[in-house]
């Protein structure tokens, strides 16, 4: 009877996981019709042949580039620049030296960026956002079968565990995550293994087969971005406290140097990572105001998570946090059968609470949210899966204290993980899905062959990054900024330009523009989201 149950919830488990891809993918490919630069970014990253930006020349740190350091910039320059910097070319397929260079200069580790490549090398002089998606669906999978084993060791119920997966997968924070090609994905599916094998160690309190899986995910985690540090360090933080309280002195020192020696191993192995951890500044035009970043972040989250915001989501996260600050200290801890029994309270949400707040205290400093707006959600995105665990937890334990006979955790858990899944879809913000206008335009296929011009806004040279996805096939494009714009005219008009590009935000009355297009007709065939806003793609005629 146990091994039928069992294998029903396995089928539950990957009907759920199938769903959330087909869904996922439908709207990576129908509804998702721009990109954020860092999703260029990682195209370029992982293929250009040690030449990391299209804007620099190469040997040149992202950070210390001066104005002589730029390239392709006012001048005309073959369409094959933008096709070489985010393709693998013939000839240079699995190279990985170039990758592992390319990230010495940027400000990650080269994890995700090699996988990319390994990917992108199937299919040499192509461009496709399908490529990275490959591996997004891959660690979305993952990311939710070791969730469903994480939530059944904290939870103790295999019902509860398929509540959290759906909870996870349906609302739009896991949208967001495995939509947006960037190493946030790998950083999330790591974060879910290690905190199931934090668990598992927890619950069986057996280091010799838990510490091992334990060492190399943080590993992986350290090499895929620095937040991985924070992460893993925070839970083994918890790990040793709890060890030293419950007097496991030796498990306590063997795990906490263990971990340490790992991290110092990745130090030897990517010695760039003290350079880019401590010479990274972000850029802010105020002070920063710690209390109000985190709680702007908290609140993209909670909007991304339940679609519940602001004040709704203070007075739910208050009720929870009572009710479950009461039934943490009533209750004892009850792991799912066969998964062994430590007689201790559940001290695993509490760790859940004191790593995400963390991340959360370390994203709102390193994060520039003024700028980024709802961008900055992609530093947290590994700690959905964690912060749904905790939310599940938290109704079960307060519907339990409850006097009454017909009191139900788990279909109070349902319902509230219905109603969270179907509010996040309602109420939560198109932003990160990056939608064009018409969303069916193909910018690449028309400046294919075609001789084009775009203008970037004022010092942001940064931004030919993006324009490599749209003039991957143009036959030579000139790039200029607003206020060189009229300068450059004469270099312009000496071609007949087919199509040009330019921000929405500058696009009005700018002079140059109707000086330009003077005598000729133009047409908006549409609105890109591109370069982190929108811009307007002109036909000229």
């Amino acid at each position: 009877m146990e091994e039928k149950s069992n294998k029903r919830t396995f089928v539950i488990l990957a009907v759920i996981i199938a769903f959330q891809i087909m869904v996922t993918a439908l709207i990576f490919a129908f509804v998702k019709g721009g990109s954020h630069s860092d999703e260029v970014w990682s195209y370029g990253l992982a293929n250009s042949y040690y030449q990391p930006f299209v804007y620099q020349r190469a040997g040149v740190g992202i950070d210390e580039a001066a104005e002589s350091d730029y390239i392709n910039l006012r001048e005309w320059v073959p369409g094959s620049v933008f096709h070489n910097y985010i393709t693998v070319q013939e000839g240079q397929r699995f190279a990985y030296g170039s990758v592992w260079s390319n990230q010495t200069y940027d400000h990650h580790p080269p994890l995700y960026y090699l996988l990319l490549h390994t990917v992108c090398s199937l299919f040499p002089d192509s461009f496709s956002f399908g490529y990275g998606f490959i591996l997004n669906c891959i660690f979305l999978a993952v990311t939710q079968i070791f969730l469903f084993k994480a939530a059944r060791l904290i939870l103790g119920d295999s019902r509860a565990a398929l509540t959290v997966c759906v909870l996870y997968g349906g609302a739009r924070a896991a949208l967001y995550t495995f939509t947006f090609i960037r190493q946030y994905s790998l950083l999330t599916m790591l974060t879910v293994m290690l905190l199931y094998f934090t668990a598992k160690l927890y619950s069986r309190r057996e280091l010799k087969t838990s510490l091992p899986p334990i060492l190399a995910v943080s590993f992986a985690m350290f090499m895929t971005h620095y937040f991985g540090i924070v992460i893993a360090g925070l839970l083994t933080g918890c790990i040793c406290l709890w060890m030293l309280f419950t007097k496991q002195i030796w498990r306590m020192l063997i795990y906490g140097f263990s971990e340490t020696a790992v991290l110092g191993l990745y130090f030897a192995v990517w010695p760039s990572a003290l350079r880019h951890i401590t010479e990274y500044t972000p850029f802010r035009e105020k002070p920063l105001d710690m209390p109000a970043a985190v709680s702007e972040l908290a609140g993209e989250m909670s909007a991304a998570q339940t679609g519940a915001g602001g004040i709704a989501a203070a007075v739910i996260a208050g009720l929870l946090i009572i009710a479950s600050s009461v039934s943490f200290w009533r209750c004892r801890y009850s792991p799912a059968k066969g998964e062994g029994k430590t007689g201790d309270m559940n001290f695993m949400p509490l760790f859940i609470v004191i790593t995400s707040l963390g991340l959360v205290l370390a994203a709102a400093y390193k994060t520039e949210l003024e700028v980024m707006g709802e961008a900055s959600l992609r530093y947290v995105f590994c700690l959905f899966p964690g912060l749904c665990i905790l939310l599940i937890w938290a109704v079960t334990r307060a519907v339990r204290l409850i006097p009454k006979p017909g009191a139900h955790p788990l279909r109070a858990a349902g319902a509230v993980a219905a109603a969270a899944v179907i509010c996040s879809n309602i109420f939560a913000s198109d932003e990160l899905l990056y939608r064009n206008d018409p969303r069916d335009i193909d910018a690449a296929a028309l400046t294919e062959g075609k001789v084009c011009a775009a203008v970037l806004p004022d010092d942001s040279e940064w931004m030919l990054t993006c324009l490599s996805e749209i003039f991957i096939g143009a036959d030579s494009v000139f790039v200029t900024e607003e206020t060189a714009f009229s300068e450059d005219l004469p270099a312009i008009e000496g071609r007949s330009i087919d199509f040009i590009l330019i921000p929405e935000s500058i696009a009005e009355g700018n002079t140059a523009l109707e000086s330009f297009c003077a005598g000729r007709s133009r047409t908006a065939e549409g609105t890109l989201s591109v370069m982190n806003t929108k811009a307007i793609l002109y036909r000229l005629n």
